[in-house]
């Protein structure tokens, strides 16, 4: 493998509760109740995330899921950055990778927002290249996001290996044709991955490097 893309919610950082205090902020903006978190809603992109949070009576009304979204940006967009620091090990595990291959981000998360909190989270190079979701163009699982950042990186999909938390993750690299390791540190744990088809899991990201490198080696 040339590249090493890292999955952001739940790959690289917690951002559950980032996540969660945006959408309880618009939902009650907009009257409606809050959530005690917002776990079960994510990976599936900004707009799936706040529709899904939506009362179900309102979900299928495509205006006011419109609506939402408009309000959710703004309301993440005042918040995002308070998401300080990777998960422990996430640095370490980079460091190891970075003789042999290049790391990118590839995130259902808007793009704006991806790639203000890499520069954030990596200020000193550790990430060639960051690519989120971008409106009006599929996100994940869709190949579009892949092949974006592995022509960023100047590499071929089949030489590019995802690292990711969830079973969105999985199909990504499969539609893709890429290598895949979990994230069984993130949001939907081990035995989760291993069901949707994940062939190699890292329990944590120390773990992460024992399991890449057969892969660069």
């Amino acid at each position: 493998m040339k590249a090493i893309l890292f999955d952001f919610d739940g790959t690289i950082a917690d951002t559950i509760p980032v996540l969660t205090e945006a959408v309880n902020t618009t939902l009650v903006l907009l009257g409606y109740p809050a959530h005690h978190t917002v776990k079960d809603f994510i990976n599936h992109g900004a707009r799936e995330l706040i529709r899904n949070a939506m009362p179900a009576e309102a979900r299928g009304d495509d205006e006011a899921v419109d609506r939402a979204f408009a309000l959710y940006e703004t309301c993440y967009r005042r918040v995002y950055l308070h998401t300080e620091k990777p998960y422990a090990g996430i640095y370490e595990a980079m460091a190891k990778i970075r003789p042999w291959a290049r790391v990118g981000i590839l995130s259902n998360k808007p793009d704006e927002m991806t790639q203000g909190l890499a520069r954030r989270l990596f200020p000193n190079g550790e990430v060639d290249a960051v690519v989120g979701f971008e409106e009006g163009k599929p996100g994940k699982p869709d190949p579009y996001l892949p092949e974006k950042i592995a022509g960023l990186l100047g590499v071929p999909l089949s030489d590019c290996l995802l690292v990711g938390d969830s079973d969105v993750d999985v199909q990504t690299a499969k539609n893709a044709g890429m290598a895949f390791v979990g994230a069984g540190w993130g949001f939907a744990g081990v035995k989760a991955l291993y069901a949707a088809g994940a062939d190699r899991v890292a329990p944590t990201p120390g773990d992460l490097w024992n399991e890449i490198e057969k892969f660069i080696k």
